[in-house]
């Protein structure tokens, strides 16, 4: 498996609730393994805060403990030293962009408008 994808927190909610075409298409193609996905703690963390607010746990559509496992489990950890900062838009968004560049990511998947 030779192609990288970050994806962005807003993009798994969004698939959380729901479960939109394109984000199951994505979703799919990373639990089948045709791309590895790359996390960093800090991806991560904001992920499971997010997936445990309980109005996203009220309307989800997909279950939050599985994903939650499967992102734990299944993607390619990267420290994320290389800290990047203000280069995106909302300064919240800059972990991802410095987890695509620690993880050599190809593809940074977002619904939000990053940079």
């Amino acid at each position: 498996m030779s192609l990288r994808v970050v994806l962005d927190t807003s993009s798994l909610i969004s698939f959380v609730l729901t479960t939109g075409d394109i984000m199951s298409q994505i979703v799919f193609a990373w639990r089948t393994e045709e791309f590895a996905l790359i996390t960093s703690w800090q991806t991560r963390a904001e992920l499971n805060e997010v997936l445990d607010r309980p109005k996203i746990r009220a309307l989800a559509k997909e279950p939050i403990e599985r994903l939650k496992r499967e992102v734990a489990k299944f993607s390619l950890f990267v420290d994320g030293a290389d800290q990047i900062s203000g280069v995106c838009r909302d300064p919240n968004d800059d972990k991802f962009l410095a987890c695509a560049v620690a993880g050599k990511a190809h593809y940074l998947v977002s619904s939000d408008k990053i940079c």
